[in-house]
């Protein structure tokens, strides 16, 4: 504060007077409220200043940001019809390729809905302004804020869901349109993890090849879950599930450590609730024959298995009765019937020894994968062309120029590694290149498509990827996020990954009856073959810590 008289009248110095009274007001409290002037009157006074000399200086910029602070200001203290006239003011300053312009649509859409006469139908047309506004110009944002990989996706999030809210609450809510919008924010996500377009990794949405799946889109709002059923013949139905965000991620909490702590036993109780609000009201719209279950999963629900929901009417779990996969949106990995031979198999993955990161800073050690090599041959007993790649060969130069000079369908990596909402943290771990250095390496996103691309067009894309002993970084929240870019970043058409750290004998057989059930039933789908595995390893491992962790992302067919 005592600095703000020696400012000069730069953009910069009033673009920090500008920050300075948005700061004013985010930290008034009760106590100010009682005297005779208030940290928002302070704010008020010092934009009206700023706005002033923008005018006077014909700061256009420094104007629009001024203005549509003072209008941020006036909203936070509900003075409405003030609100509205200096955010409008804001707008008039700001053309449409202004960076800036989505955040005044945006505010002018919240201002519209809570004012004290709300106008709904301006609200939406303020929001969908913004998002058209966002969509021109997010591309260049993470080059004014290069910190912005994490605040970026806080600070948009919003505005999607805020603007689906919305749309939920008109009397004839398009479904087909929410959807587009959830789709377009799990592209806005994936985009901003991968640092990349996606435009390069899109596939066709080919949904019409599987016209018997049900495509479920639940949609975690403040105060409840709204879930939207895409049915056949691109019909839509939709059900309110009347559960809090708090109640909701909860109840997500409580299952994700009863499925990974059977030292405790299982504990089904939140299985069953997630199972009441996710899957029950969706019943009357399900066929009793089995039928692929997709779900386009939103927020936490991102890190729970679908297949270990239960069923206490039946008691089954829903893969008793449904395949199972998931995806981040059908127009980012959608169905699309495979063509390819599946009797081309690359099988690779580190054996009989601990995996010691070359970092030594970070020390991080690896048990050994014991029943790797079990797993390797019996999956390469299924296979007779298949192509081995273990222990020390299972190195990326090899993996590298295998792939290169022959045309792999299936790609299946027995070895350690994690999935994580940084990119930085998710990773595939082989056996190193060089013999003079640590036995093993990191194998990141990019160079993970970069192997796995290699020489290859869009026509002879690997059909699927397993990953049969990564998992999700702990503590994680958002670490599905990972899960979903490996299955873009590495051009796959479908990844099967695991969620956690599972027990590698119960991995082995599961393996094991799931290439089984691939090879030896005609046309049998990736999610029907996996459903199969799971329900057979349940015959002798009855927790799903043991066969639940297993998901199918992208191409279910």
């Amino acid at each position: 504060q005592t600095q703000l008289p020696s400012q000069s009248d730069t953009d910069e110095a009033l673009d920090r007077r500008i920050n300075f009274a948005r700061s004013l007001v985010l930290v008034d409290s009760p106590l100010e409220r009682l005297r005779q002037r208030s940290q928002s009157q302070a704010a008020i006074e010092l934009l009206d200043a700023v706005i002033s000399q923008g005018r006077r200086l014909d700061r256009k910029s420094v104007l629009a940001n001024a203005t549509g602070t003072l209008g941020w200001v006036y909203e936070q203290n509900q003075q409405w019809a003030k609100a509205i006239e200096f955010t409008q003011q804001a707008l008039a300053a700001t053309n449409s390729r202004n960076d800036t312009r989505y955040q005044w649509e945006w505010q002018l859409g919240r201002i519209l809905q809570h004012q004290s006469q709300p106008d709904l139908v301006g609200a939406r047309a303020a929001y969908d302004r913004a998002i058209v506004s966002l969509e021109k110009t997010r591309r260049n944002m993470r080059a004014i804020d290069p910190d912005a990989q994490f605040s970026l996706r806080d600070r948009i999030e919003p505005l999607y869901r805020e603007s689906i809210d919305l749309s939920f609450r008109s009397q004839r809510p398009d479904l087909s349109q929410i959807i587009d919008r959830v789709d377009a924010l799990k592209l806005v996500e994936l985009e901003n993890f991968l640092e990349c377009q996606l435009g390069e990794y899109r596939l066709v949405n080919e949904f019409a090849e599987d016209s018997g799946a049900v495509v479920f889109y639940p949609i975690i709002l403040a105060d409840r879950l709204e879930v939207i059923l895409r049915l056949t013949a691109n019909k839509f139905q939709r059900f309110t599930v009347p559960v809090t965000r708090i109640q909701l991620e909860a109840t997500i909490d409580r299952f994700q450590q009863s499925l990974t702590q059977p030292q405790y036993g299982w504990n089904d109780t939140a299985a069953a609730q997630l199972y009441d609000w996710l899957i029950r009201p969706a019943q009357p719209y399900l066929n009793p024959q089995p039928q692929n279950l997709v779900f386009v999963m939103d927020g936490g629900l991102q890190n729970i298995p679908m297949a270990a929901l239960y069923d206490q009417s039946r008691q089954e779990y829903l893969i008793d009765r449904y395949p199972v996969a998931v995806t981040p949106g059908l127009k980012i990995l959608g169905a699309k019937q495979s063509v390819q031979d599946r009797s081309q198999i690359l099988i690779g993955g580190l054996t009989s020894q601990s995996a010691a990161l070359p970092n030594g800073q970070r020390g991080d050690i690896y048990q050994p994968l014991a029943y790797d090599a079990t797993e390797v041959n019996e999956i390469k007993a299924l296979f007779p062309r298949a192509t081995e790649l273990v222990g020390t060969n299972f190195t990326p130069t090899k993996i590298r120029r295998v792939l290169a000079d022959q045309k792999h369908a299936i790609v299946h990596l027995a070895t350690h590694g994690q999935f994580s909402s940084d990119p930085r943290q998710t990773f595939i771990i082989t056996a190193s290149d060089t013999p003079t250095a640590p036995r093993t390496e990191r194998i990141d996103l990019d160079q993970l498509r970069s192997i796995l691309q290699q020489g290859r067009s869009r026509s002879q894309q690997i059909d699927l990827m397993v990953l049969s002993a990564c998992e999700t970084a702990t503590g994680d929240r958002r670490a599905a996020m990972g899960l979903a870019g490996t299955a873009i970043r590495s051009g796959v058409g479908s990844t099967i990954a695991s969620m956690w750290s599972v027990e590698d004998r119960a991995t082995a057989k599961l393996m094991k009856k799931f290439y089984q059930t691939l090879t030896q039933q005609n046309r049998v789908s990736k999610a029907e073959a996996l459903r199969v595995a799971q329900r057979e390893i349940r015959k002798e491992y009855e927790h799903p810590y043991y066969w639940a962790s297993f998901v199918l992302v992208g191409n279910w067919l």
